[in-house]
């Protein structure tokens, strides 16, 4: 059997600007050339038979009405192209504003750069002038720091005359500084706030405290005397004479008043017991375990104060109250106990 024959089909899509017509061209390369009827004829008809040695092979056509969709397509997007082309070149050299040369200052005033050495070095006019030979770094900062110090009046009166922003350090600070009180003041508020209603206050009765009171103590498993206490009762006292409610001051901010009251009484307790009118000091000393099997150590003092003469007057005063995360051993008692007592500074007594 004769070898298959090789065949190799070019399609190709071309679209002509004259009469709108897209050609449909096909090369068909065979062993035998193909009929003349396949090569001739309408080109808006596309029906192609190409016959190889065993098999016929039929091509689907391609109607009018797709052709002319094509071309119709083809030729709008042809058309917008000028259009937009047309549209942009209305553009005046007027409305193009150009861009600004931000170096246009040290350019005026110092010559090009110049390589000396390992560096670049512009030389300063305003200094030649002056008999002054002043070769300076090539740095746009470096420069305008130069003219700030040397020439600055001369700098803001050519700026000023030109239309151009001073560029210098205490120039651009101020303006950076104007540009950020700017944005916020934008950025308040104010205008569009109102003042928030206060709350309505209920009107004190006996009932109405005495159930807050009732529900409070057992809320917080409070002591049936704590109402006998002479600080809940000033407590109570201060809080009736408020003006518009009580303000009820929050956890973080009871914590650091906490604190700070404990670094005072310290510090007053250290200074009473390091006067010379107290003498020796007595302690007493005690180690528990709460039912959450959290252990406490506290260190009560007791000392004699000879303030007048033949005058004694006992005070006692609690030292030290620690929490113990150790075991409860006589060294770490010994432990806690002196820090208790190095903290008053009354090691010695």
């Amino acid at each position: 059997m004769a070898e298959r024959p090789s065949q190799a089909i070019k399609l190709t899509n071309k679209l002509q600007d004259s009469d709108n017509v897209a050609v449909l061209s096909i090369a068909a390369h065979h062993h035998h050339a193909p009929p003349a009827s396949h090569t001739q004829g309408d080109p808006s008809v596309s029906v192609i038979e190409i016959l190889d040695d065993d098999n016929m092979i039929n091509s689907a056509t391609s109607r009018d009405a797709e052709v002319a969709r094509e071309v119709g397509s083809n030729k709008r997007r042809r058309t917008a192209s000028p259009i937009r082309e047309a549209a942009t070149d209305t553009k005046t050299k007027e409305d193009v504003k150009p861009r600004e040369d931000k170096t246009k200052d040290v350019n005026f005033f110092f010559l090009d750069s110049k390589q000396i050495g390992d560096t670049r070095r512009r030389q300063c006019l305003s200094c030649q002038k002056n008999g002054i030979e002043k070769w300076l770094v090539a740095e746009a900062t470096t420069l305008r720091r130069h003219m700030e110090s040397m020439h600055k009046g001369k700098y803001l009166a050519w700026a000023t005359k030109n239309n151009f922003i001073s560029m210098l350090p205490s120039n651009r600070k101020a303006q950076k500084q104007a540009v950020v009180k700017s944005k916020l003041s934008q950025k308040t508020l104010d205008g569009h706030l109102c003042k928030i209603p206060s709350k309505q206050v209920v009107r004190y009765s006996h009932a109405a405290f005495k159930a807050a009171t009732i529900e409070w103590m057992t809320m917080t498993n409070q002591p049936l005397n704590v109402l006998n206490h002479p600080k809940f009762k000033k407590m109570i006292d201060i809080a009736s004479r408020a003006e518009g409610g009580v303000v009820i001051p929050a956890n973080k901010e009871v914590r650091l008043a906490i604190l700070d009251l404990f670094k005072k009484n310290i510090l007053n307790l250290r200074e009473n017991l390091n006067r010379d009118t107290v003498g020796q000091i007595s302690m007493t000393c005690d180690a528990w375990q709460a039912s959450n099997t959290d252990a406490y150590f506290a260190v009560m003092g007791h000392w004699i104060e000879d303030s007048t003469a033949g005058v004694w007057k006992q005070h006692s005063a609690l030292f030290g109250f620690v929490l113990m995360n150790t075991s409860h051993n006589g060294v770490c008692l010994g432990q806690a106990l002196f820090q208790v007592v190095d903290r008053l500074r009354v090691t010695t007594k």
